[in-house]
This record gives C-alpha cells, sequence and structure tokens, in this order.
C-alpha cells in the first residue's frame, strides 16, 4: 500500500496497517539488564553455521542461559529447548498448495450485533469476551461498547477529552476479565494508560516509568499488563538501525515498566520509505503482521527480527519454531498470528525497493502442522462468504477470546449484502443476512475450536 509521506492516519488506519515499531532503549538499562546474561552470548554471529545459530544452550555456573542469534536471554526466563527439536519454516521456500476452508479447522457460528442509535459501531477494532459478554473496541470513535453473546446491545462509553480522567484519542485497549477492568491506551500521551470498569466508571491512571511509546497492550497476568513499543519507529523506517528490548510488563497498579529479557539487533520496520528521484517521496506500509498475538496458551512473539519464535506465559520464554530465509532482508516480514494445538498460520510478505519504487512479491500464507511437520501454503476461506480472502484478519492480536474459540472477524454488513445480491452468500451468513439492514453493525464470525 503506497501512501504520500506525511499523510496522517487515524488510529483505525493505523491499526489496519499494523504500523509496528522499535525501542530505542538507553545504554545504562541496557547495561544493567545485560549483566544477568552469560558472557557467552557474543559467541553467536552471522558466521556461526544456520542450524546452530538458532538456539545455542550454554551452562555455566550451574545456570541454563539461552542465546539465540540477535537476542540475549536472562537465564531464569527461558525454557530448555533444543534447535534440532524446533520445526524449522522456510520462508522463501515454494511449498505445495492447498486450500483449507475455516470449517476444516473450527466450527463456525455467526452473531448479528443489534444496531440503535446509541449501539452503532464505527470500526470494530478489537473483540474481547468475559463470561456471557462481548466488548468491542471501536477506535473511530473512540468508543467501548458491549453486547451479550446473542448480539444484543447492553451499554457503551466513551471518554475521550483533556480531562485527567479522560484520553485524547483511543489509542490499544485489553480487559483484566478477574477484575473487570478495561485499560485504554491514550494515543497522543504514549506513556498513559487509563483503566476503566464495566460501566465507564474512572477507576485509575497509569503512568509507565519509563520513556516508552505504547502500542498494543495485552493482559498478561493477574499483576501486569504486557505491551509492545513503537518509539523511533521513523529512525528504522528511514534506514537508522535500532537495537534494544522492545516488549514491556508493566504494573497494573503503579505503571512500572520492566523489560522482557528479549534483546533484538537491528529490528525490522514493516514501513519503508522511497523517493522518485524528482522530490516526491512514498511511504509503503505492510499490514496484517503483529508482532504479538494472544494465543490460549500465552503470549506469541514473532518478533521481524529474530530467526526463533517463542511463547511467552507465566514469564518464560519457550521456542516454538524457527524461520529462516535464504535471501533475508528488510523487507521480508513474517509473524505467527494464529497458533493452536495443532496448527499455526504463518503470514508472510516481501517488499523491497527497486529503481526507487516499492515493490512487492506478494503475501502467503503458510499452515505449520504440528503433529507431522509439514508445511503448505494455503488460501484460507470460508465457504459462506468464499469472496473474503482477507485471511490476515484471522491474526489474534491482543483480543480475548474465551478458551474454546480460535478466531473471531467482523463482516461489514454493506459488504454482506453486496455479496447477498450477487449470489455469494450460503449456510447460516446468508439466512442472517435477510433480517438485518446494509447499515447495521457487523456480523460476527465466532470459529471455535473442534
Amino acid at each position: 500500500m503506497l501512501l504520500p509521506l506525511g499523510k496522517s492516519l487515524n488510529y483505525s488506519d493505523m491499526k489496519t496497517l499494523r504500523k509496528i515499531s522499535l525501542l530505542n532503549f538507553g545504554k545504562t538499562e541496557k547495561n544493567q539488564i545485560e549483566e544477568t546474561v552469560s558472557p557467552l552470548a557474543h559467541v553467536c554471529n552471522s558466521s556461526t553455521p544456520f542450524f546452530y545459530r538458532h538456539l545455542i544452550l550454554t551452562i555455566t555456573l550451574g545456570s541454563l542461559s539461552l542465546i539465540s542469534c540477535g537476542n540475549k536471554q536472562r537465564s531464569a526466563d527461558v525454557v530448555n529447548n533444543t534447535s534440532d527439536s524446533l520445526p524449522v519454516v522456510e520462508l522463501q521456500a515454494d511449498y505445495p498448495h492447498k486450500d483449507v476452508d475455516i470449517h476444516d479447522l473450527a466450527d463456525v457460528t455467526y452473531i448479528p450485533l443489534e444496531t440503535t442509535d446509541e449501539s452503532l459501531i464505527g470500526t470494530a477494532s478489537g473483540f474481547y469476551f468475559c463470561n456471557d459478554t462481548i466488548l468491542i473496541e471501536d477506535a473511530t470513535q473512540g468508543k467501548v461498547l458491549l453486547f451479550d453473546m446473542k448480539g444484543k446491545y447492553l451499554s457503551s462509553f466513551r471518554h475521550i477529552g483533556n480531562g485527567s480522567m479522560e484520553y485524547t484519542a483511543m489509542g490499544d485497549m485489553c480487559v483484566d476479565v478477574g477484575a473487570h477492568e478495561i485499560f485504554i491506551s491514550d494515543i497522543n500521551r504514549t506513556r498513559h494508560i487509563l483503566v476503566y470498569d464495566f460501566t465507564g466508571k474512572f477507576i485509575r491512571e497509569l503512568t509507565i516509568d519509563q520513556d516508552l511509546s505504547v502500542k498494543m497492550i495485552f493482559d498478561y497476568d493477574r499483576d501486569h499488563l504486557l505491551v509492545f513499543n513503537i518509539k523511533d519507529l521513523y529512525k528504522v523506517s528511514s534506514g537508522t538501525a535500532v537495537s534494544g528490548y522492545p516488549y514491556y510488563l508493566v504494573s497494573k497498579q503503579t505503571g512500572k515498566a520492566t523489560p522482557v529479557p528479549l534483546w533484538v539487533e537491528n529490528r525490522k520496520s514493516d514501513t519503508f520509505v522511497s523517493s522518485d528521484g524528482k522530490g516526491n517521496f512514498y511511504a509503503s506500509t505492510m499490514g496484517g503482521y503483529p508482532q504479538l498475538n494472544n494465543s490460549h496458551r500465552g503470549v506469541i512473539i514473532s518478533d521481524y527480527a529474530l530467526d526463533t519464535v517463542y511463547l511467552y506465559a507465566k514469564q518464560t520464554l519457550e521456542p516454538l519454531l524457527v524461520r529462516h530465509a535464504e535471501n533475508d532482508h528488510k523487507g521480508l516480514l513474517s509473524s505467527v498470528f494464529l497458533s493452536d494445538d495443532d496448527f499455526s498460520l504463518i503470514g508472510i510478505a516481501e517488499t523491497y525497493i527497486k529503481n526507487n519504487k516499492v515493490e512487492s512479491s506478494g503475501e502467503r500464507l503458510l499452515y505449520l502442522d504440528h503433529k507431522n511437520g509439514q508445511v503448505n501454503e494455503i488460501n484460507l476461506t470460508n465457504k459462506d462468504y468464499p469472496a473474503y480472502s482477507k485471511w490476515f484478519n484471522y491474526a489474534v492480536e491482543n483480543y480475548q477470546y474465551p478458551t474454546d474459540v480460535l478466531a473471531v472477524i467482523g463482516y461489514r454488513a454493506e459488504l454482506l449484502f453486496e455479496q447477498y445480491h450477487k449470489g455469494g452468500l450460503s449456510g447460516k451468513l446468508k439466512e442472517i443476512v435477510t433480517g438485518i439492514s446494509e447499515e447495521d453493525n457487523p456480523v460476527l464470525m465466532i470459529a471455535k475450536r473442534k
């Protein structure tokens, strides 16, 4: 997608594009954390054979230190795993193709969301479930809406303003199901997170105690949020090397931030800047590839610049798989955006600059079978709505689902009506569309684990 450089985007645009950036970490703090890292961490470099670069295990002073090329770990925070036990996915390989229907992976149901003047949704930016309640994040309106599991509207709130209990613009959101608290980041005050109850009553404000620019907030555990810092995005997109600790645990009560011990050297960005040589500049952003995604086991970290994909649960980093490319470059991005016990879906995008123009080799979706290790390139479809091809919307991101739910997508009513009139719908979805208006709220597609 090409955008004129300097064009301002609203948050819904940016959330759709997933403009994930990097952390420029201060040298003093970096050195403090590195004191906990094995002095052998630097043995891994570009000349190390590929097989051994993924995970190098060293035993020193009775403690286990795991070092992956481009990142450093604190010894107590990593599950013992070796590279030969991890599946390796070749990002540029030509895998067999096959069509996969979401009904083959999950049991699919649909929920039409009730539409009233109070419940009208601008953009359904996120889905969060708490018992029998669905919370919808509407970043366009800066609003939180609550529905029951049948789609009936319950309530909503919107607290945009410059007051001490308001956000100037809605950033990201997550929900503490146990405490019935909603956390909302402020896109203009990037160290601030406001906390509300389900009625919209203000509870407290968190001011993060480090110079972070927060994007994506996760309800990580009872005491912490997990956040992704996008500070210095502009430096990376313009070619400046940035390294640091991009992921932080933030106290839900005090705002104290502690870096996840995953050092990333020479971060990758999903934004490129190109010039046509005539004074015109263009920015290209590859969307749909978040580097953090929830799963029923924990948060999956698919950092663009690392070979290894991790599961981060109970403050422990567990290697899940390894990504490899014969011709790796800054425009080759990949992310495990949906993972279950039996399979993982891996999105890949490749963009490069050629003759002062942004070129793309397209987007691919890989299916990794955890049982037999086989990899296929797939076309993920829904037989009830064959024209819907936006498979990257299956990305879980920081959305919170019940343990039996694999994915949730909001189908826009106007697009459903367009397909209905073309004869492009079938099954229960077609039946639902006959009972709503094209100006109504979205219809939720909920894919439950079989």
